[in-house]
């Protein structure tokens, strides 16, 4: 007997064993087990993190409104320049800056 043999030969013992499965008894108690895990999860979801969840999602509206208001709104207070000589003038004068200090916003 080959080694090819060997393995089909053992494939096929072990095909058999699902054709002669044995059932197993049913569990008398299997159903209170189930409704006792479901009765546990339900009672552990109500905590704190329950109640915090709604006001957080409310506080994450809140934040997002907030910002869109504050983001549509800040439009009007942008510049727009012509010239790069124009945009140094700004900053300049955003930024306080001396003459000499403005040499590096020249733009090229």
């Amino acid at each position: 007997m080959n080694d090819q043999e060997k393995i089909q030969n053992e494939i096929e013992k072990t095909l058999g064993m699902f054709d002669k499965k044995e059932s197993l008894p049913p569990n008398p108690y299997i159903y209170t087990r189930i409704q006792q895990r479901l009765n546990e999860k339900t009672k552990k979801e109500f905590s704190i993190f329950s109640v915090l969840k709604p006001a957080f999602f409310t506080a994450l509206i809140a934040i997002n409104l907030t910002t869109a208001i504050w983001y549509t709104s800040s439009d009007s207070s942008i510049v727009s320049t012509d010239t790069d000589q124009e945009l140094v003038d700004i900053l300049k004068s955003d930024f306080n800056l001396e003459s000499e200090q403005t040499e590096n916003l020249i733009f090229e």
